[in-house]
């Protein structure tokens, strides 16, 4: 998922970076672009960081500034599907782990309860 949404970034990138007037690298928007989204490296690494809260990703949206809309609109989404896979992910395991533990005590409960029966009689 992030070699395909990282592949698509930085293609976005580098046609508008070679289509675009030459700047200055060091303040222009450009030079941003290219350092989040330059290569697939780069991309795919922004994207991870940007799910793992290693970097802020309102700032590697800052940085497709220059590119279109539907770029911008398309990691918004990445952004929120990732999380929402990952925060459903981690839920789920929990919640089994929970019910697992809970099956297991209620066996112990009834095992106990049988034991304690069996002692009386």
């Amino acid at each position: 998922l992030l070699l395909v949404f990282g592949v698509y970034f930085t293609e976005a990138a580098v046609e508008r970076l070679v289509h675009a007037p030459l700047a200055m690298p060091e303040t222009s928007a450009d030079a941003l672009l290219a350092n989040a989204w330059g290569t697939v490296n780069r991309a795919v690494y922004s994207l991870f960081t940007a799910t793992f809260s290693g970097q802020d990703w309102a700032e590697l949206y800052e940085a497709l500034g220059p590119l279109q809309w539907h770029s911008k609109f398309l990691f918004l989404l990445f952004i929120c599907f990732t999380y929402i896979a990952l925060l459903n992910t981690v839920t789920a395991v929990f919640i089994k782990c929970a019910f697992m533990r809970l099956e297991q005590d209620r066996d112990f409960v009834v095992q106990q309860q049988l034991d304690e029966r069996r002692d009386s009689f």
